[in-house]
């Protein structure tokens, strides 16, 4: 073997051998390489976004499409309807924590909130995981289509409550600017909207009138009698603060504080879409990336107990 060659053997056998003491060295020291669930901005970005990937579909998907989802509205909507008379009947009845206690002799209504409760907006969800939008991206638009189908059971009951001299209102944080179409929307889907007053109380139509639907509430309770509320969100019920909460506990221990008035004078449409239950996961903070958001949510999730 020549000197050349015995030499260039030499250093390949080095290079070999400091190769495989550098893998030893950081496969018994080094810590395994994890899954980060928050991925740099610029990788995020430059991620091509698929629908697919969504995780809104299946809620969408089951509030869209789903005979149970369209039972269970209908089943709640029944209950109110057969609670009704009782409620008419008894003056002591008031359902708004905002009611004063001279209600007796006031003429009687109730509050339904608009979105999920009385109008379905799922093709506007169904739109939104398409294209990628971002709450409020395209829902003023979507608004002011007047498209929305009634969610089912709320339209034979509205019917049946303005029938029997029952007031409907309609309490929604939807924006002041868009209440003319919405009230159009509920006409045209055939709710009963009274045109000597006003019913569709709309977030901002009044300097005080903000998120938190109290003050709405409150007004409504100096003429009338309030029978029953309606809506998808505790913030439809209590006050805002309360209703959004810090922790999942929290939210729950409002509504074990009010566990007489639900399914008598309180009505909870179920919502899979959105809302304080999916936000409260990852602190309400929506300016997160969503894989952060989800990453929480998996977190705020229960498994089984572990096996000993």
């Amino acid at each position: 073997m020549t000197t050349t060659r015995l030499v260039c053997c030499i250093q390949l056998s080095a290079l070999l051998l400091a190769g495989c003491l550098d893998t030893q060295t950081q496969d018994s020291h080094d810590p395994p390489l994890v899954y980060s669930a928050e991925p740099t901005a610029a990788s995020e970005a430059d991620e091509a976004y698929d629908p697919a990937s969504n995780p809104k579909i299946t809620a969408t998907l089951y509030a869209q499409s789903a005979a149970e989802h369209h039972a269970s509205t209908r089943t709640i909507y029944m209950a109110a309807k057969l609670q009704l008379p009782a409620a008419l009947k008894d003056q002591a009845w008031a359902a708004a924590l905002e009611q004063g206690e001279d209600a007796a002799d006031k003429p009687v209504a109730v509050i339904l909130d608009v979105d999920e409760t009385v109008l379905d907006n799922s093709p506007y969800q169904v739109q939104a995981i398409n294209e990628d939008l971002q709450h409020p991206e395209g829902w003023d638009a979507w608004c002011e289509l007047e498209a929305a189908e009634p969610v089912a059971g709320a339209l034979e009951f509205t019917t049946f409550a303005a029938s029997q001299g029952v007031t409907v209102f309609y309490v929604t944080n939807r924006d002041s600017k868009l209440e003319a179409s919405t009230r159009a929307n509920l006409v045209a889907a055939g709710f009963p909207v009274a045109e000597d007053i006003d019913v569709v109380l709309t977030k901002n139509e009044r300097p005080e009138w903000t998120s938190d639907k109290s003050s709405r509430r409150a007004l409504v309770a100096q003429d009338y009698r309030i029978l029953m509320l309606f809506g998808d969100q505790l913030g439809d019920f209590t006050g805002g603060d309360a209703a959004k909460g810090k922790t999942p506990a929290e939210r729950d221990a409002v509504v074990e504080a009010h566990a007489q008035r639900w399914g008598t004078q309180w009505f909870m449409l179920p919502n899979p879409e959105y809302g304080a239950w999916d936000s409260v996961t990852y602190g309400h903070d929506y300016d997160q990336s969503e894989r952060s958001k989800t990453a929480a949510r998996l977190k705020a999730m229960h498994g089984p107990p572990a096996s000993e």
